[in-house]
């Protein structure tokens, strides 16, 4: 049985609109994730905070930097730099840059095997689909793999001194009299 003309328009809308639905959650989810995991390494493990947080600075940079140079973003709009920073953090291969960087660092820091493996595996796919989907896949691939990548053993080579916890002070006792 086929369905009629106006079951299929509304099924195409539908369609249209989950379409819609999920590149919106698409784009705002991993952020609130990626805080998640960096606010629990800042707790739990300063040091590989620390680099993964250097090692996000670098990757940026140098990415905002290569594409700069290789014309990939392009600036429009009153305000180029507002512009040019958002359609450099619209590009495949600098969110799944991020993520590799923050699956390396929970990878680093975790002792179960599975996580270790799902941390890779989510890595491994998210630079896989910025690669494939990239414009040119060459600048795809420096921008989710080889920049962080190379951030990520940069920064273990930065000096990282942990700041000294002080104990509360006591309270000074009060004498009698």
């Amino acid at each position: 049985m086929n369905p009629s003309p106006s079951a299929r328009d509304g099924w195409a809308a539908l369609g249209q609109d989950a379409a819609h639905a999920l590149d919106r959650v698409h784009a705002v989810a991993p952020w609130p994730l990626m805080a998640v995991a960096l606010l629990w390494l800042a707790h739990r493990h300063p040091a590989v905070y620390v680099r993964v947080a250097i090692a996000l600075l670098l990757s940026s940079g140098a990415g905002l930097a290569l594409s700069a140079t290789m014309g990939r973003v392009p600036v429009r709009g009153a305000s180029p730099a507002r512009d040019y920073l958002a359609d450099y953090f619209a590009l495949p291969g600098a969110g799944a840059g991020w993520y590799l960087l923050t699956a390396l660092a929970v990878a680093a820091t975790v002792g179960a095997v599975w996580a270790r493996i799902a941390a890779a595996a989510l890595a491994v796919s998210s630079v896989a689909v910025a690669v494939a989907t990239a414009d040119d896949p060459v600048s795809g691939a420096l921008l989710a793999a080889g920049l962080p990548v190379l951030a990520w053993f940069t920064a273990r080579h930065l000096p990282y001194r942990p700041r000294a916890r002080r104990a509360p002070e006591a309270a000074p006792l009060r004498q009698a009299g």
